[in-house]
């Protein structure tokens, strides 16, 4: 790095793209190591232990829960911030503030201040993000900060921080690779969050994964708070729940998934956990949960594309998520068959996971551009029916054009987004799609 390199936002950028990422390179972008961050955060003076913090693993469902429980305290008063990952078109989403992303000035601040830090010191990508959220938290005043790992949990770079509460929202098979090929061994990386005497609120886990978690808590001396207690119910949109105090919720959720209803018993039981201390949340419930489509627009869990069309994005790209995606478009299509767009990951890219599109009739495939990306040849040997797509095709637009009154649903990996957003806003004017949501 040079001296004296970050005189303007594009130096900033130019040095984060120049960092290997995960969603790019895989398991060499990270490093499973906390010596590194603690030894950088201490260099800035342990932002980390500034703001109090929420902290939220699990295989699916983490992002969701991360902006749901932002929302409610954010309802409720809370200057919040909020720390997900991966972006889906700029860096600037991974780190929040009452829902506002941080700006280019404040990027540039860090930069400035921790040039040579980061000259001395070399972080991978998510250890950097992960840091600058700390600092941007702290140097802000926040109430709150509520922080998603990225991988795993117990080397994963967030797990620096003393949270009020862990979170575990699901144990399912992904990263088999690095985090075990069971659900035991990735539940007990997991778990590797709890802290000691501090509360874990779980959500829906399988026994092998409950098991690991009450044995991590045993041993830290933590209490666990399991969510169902809530008895969360979906019906069309609506998830019904208990408050301790033994009245019913019943919240709208437009848009959005049955697996959600864990999601929203997890934000109800943190909140009433954390009711005495920080007054205000659970009555804030019901707003937050209306206003979280706008709060956070741009989520990527079955967000809708385009005004007037039932076209969706959906990051789903675990067996657990697709059968989920599924139900949801099951549950709203009106016996209509969905025509999927679809790319993955080529470590995503099983026989288990694609084996949930087998009975589908129309499935088209690229590449989301990462040196990760399975190819459609690949994905074609598990299902042959794939039709191939190449990214950069202009006959893609007539195609969009063509299935403008079906359902369509662009799914498989979150690093698709980009592409698919670059799809509808960026066609020749002859095939202009017209009115893309806000937020795309």
């Amino acid at each position: 790095m040079n001296p004296n390199r970050f005189s303007q936002a594009d130096d900033v950028h130019q040095y984060l793209d120049s960092i290997p990422m995960f969603g790019q390179a895989g398991a060499a972008a990270a490093r499973f190591d906390l010596k590194p961050i603690r030894a950088f955060l201490t260099r800035l003076e342990d932002p980390h232990k500034r703001v109090p913090v929420i902290h939220v693993a699990g295989t699916n469902g983490k992002g969701t829960t991360c902006r749901m429980l932002a929302s409610v305290f954010q309802e409720a008063g809370y200057r919040t911030g909020l720390y997900t990952s991966p972006h889906l078109i700029r860096f600037h989403e991974r780190v929040r503030i009452d829902g506002k992303m941080i700006d280019d000035g404040g990027l540039l601040k860090f930069f400035q201040q921790f040039e040579s830090d980061l000259r001395e010191r070399p972080l991978t990508y998510f250890e950097l993000s992960t840091v600058i959220a700390f600092w941007y938290f702290a140097e802000s005043d926040c109430d709150i900060a509520v922080i998603e790992t990225g991988l795993g949990g117990r080397l994963d770079a967030t797990n620096v921080v003393d949270p009020l509460i862990s979170v575990i929202t699901s144990v399912s098979l992904d990263h088999t690779d690095l985090l075990g090929a069971s659900i035991s061994h990735i539940a007990r990386e997991k778990a590797g969050i709890i802290k000691p005497s501090k509360p874990v609120v779980i959500g829906s886990l399988p026994d092998d994964a409950f098991a690991e978690v009450l044995n991590r808590a045993h041993e830290t001396g933590s209490r666990v708070y399991v969510s169902s207690r809530t008895r969360p119910v979906w019906n069309r949109s609506v998830v019904h729940l208990q408050r301790n105090n033994g009245l019913q919720l019943e919240l709208k959720l437009a848009g959005r998934k049955p697996v959600d209803r864990y999601n929203v018993a997890i934000t109800l039981v943190v909140a009433e956990l954390l009711e005495e201390k920080w007054p205000g949340l659970t009555d804030s419930i019901q707003k937050a949960m209306e206003k979280l489509n706008t709060r956070f627009a741009d989520a990527a869990t079955f967000q809708k594309l385009l005004s007037g069309r039932s076209w969706y994005f959906d990051g789903a790209h675990n067996a657990e998520a697709i059968r989920s995606l599924f139900e949801m478009i099951l549950e709203g299509a009106g016996g209509r068959e969905p025509v999927v767009f679809l790319s993955m990951m080529r470590d995503k890219a099983t026989p288990a996971v694609l084996e949930q599109f087998r009975n589908l009739r129309t499935i088209y495939y690229t590449t989301a551009g990462t040196n990760r990306s399975a190819t459609c040849e690949e994905i074609q040997r598990i299902l042959p029916k794939v039709q191939c797509l190449e990214a950069t095709d202009p006959g893609i637009y007539g195609l969009l054009d063509s299935l403008k009154s079906e359902l369509v649903i662009f799914t498989g990996s979150f690093y698709f987004y980009r592409q698919v957003q670059h799809w509808i806003t960026s066609q020749p004017p002859s095939d202009k799609i017209n009115n893309p949501v806000s937020g795309l």
